[in-house]
């Protein structure tokens, strides 16, 4: 790695050449406190890497009782249920701690995981440790 990719480990795991097949499609954006990067039972329409912020995952029941599951900050990236074809779970994904990230439009995250084994194999890793 060549360069620092805005404080997010999970980017900076990749290697340039994984990181240069998704950095053209990456935006920065900026999380304030209460913006949603997932909510429970609807599909994403973007992948966040945070770089700086917090934001809590809240398990989201059927009979809508809410409890928090874990959080994501600049070592992962959420909603974790980009990495299926529904691309939705059961959780909400909101900001707590207000900071900044990168998102990817969720075509462009879902045909870079399939296409590029070494991006696949570090997002696969972060999702195993987001449990």
């Amino acid at each position: 790695m060549t360069e620092d990719r805005h404080n997010n480990r999970l980017l900076n795991a990749l290697s340039d050449e994984d990181y240069g097949l998704i950095a053209r499609n990456l935006e920065e954006v900026d999380l304030t406190r209460g913006y949603y990067l997932a909510k429970a039972g609807q599909a994403s329409s973007h992948v966040y890497f945070p770089s700086h912020g917090i934001a809590s995952v809240i398990a989201v029941s059927a009979m809508g009782r809410r409890a928090e599951a874990g959080m994501v900050g600049l070592e992962g990236f959420a909603p974790v249920a980009s990495v299926v074809p529904a691309s939705y779970g059961p959780f909400d994904v909101v900001v707590q701690v207000p900071g900044h990230g990168s998102r990817l439009d969720l075509e462009a995250f879902q045909e870079s995981f399939e296409a590029n084994p070494g991006f696949r194999d570090v997002i696969l890793r972060a999702a195993r440790q987001s449990r």
